[in-house]
């Protein structure tokens, strides 16, 4: 979990100081680590630190796991609470199925 942690301050001060490079990196290696139990808090990170590669792997999860996802109940939980914009994206996936 340091890692992610680790990761995930690395991501948000290339995002501040417009390092492309080291976030290309932390956006990399973030992607491994995309599961149905961590896409929602990922998809939250892509959209606040403006990290266009894992946003796409992220949301393509979602949707390829779509079904997991929902059992999970904290996906739409935790993109309400912490990135509501989001949430709009994933209504016709929410109400779906």
């Amino acid at each position: 979990m340091w890692i992610t942690d680790t990761l995930t301050a690395l991501l948000a001060a290339a995002d501040r100081y417009d390092l492309r490079k080291l976030k290309r990196v932390c956006e990399s290696h973030l992607c491994k680590d995309i599961s149905v139990n961590s896409v929602a808090q990922l998809l939250a990170l892509a959209d606040r630190f403006h990290a266009a590669e894992l946003k796409v792997i992220c949301n393509r999860s979602a949707a390829e796991n779509q079904a997991a996802v929902k059992l999970t109940n904290d996906f739409f939980k935790y993109l309400k609470v912490r990135c509501p914009v989001l949430c709009s994206t994933f209504r016709d996936f929410e109400d779906s199925g």
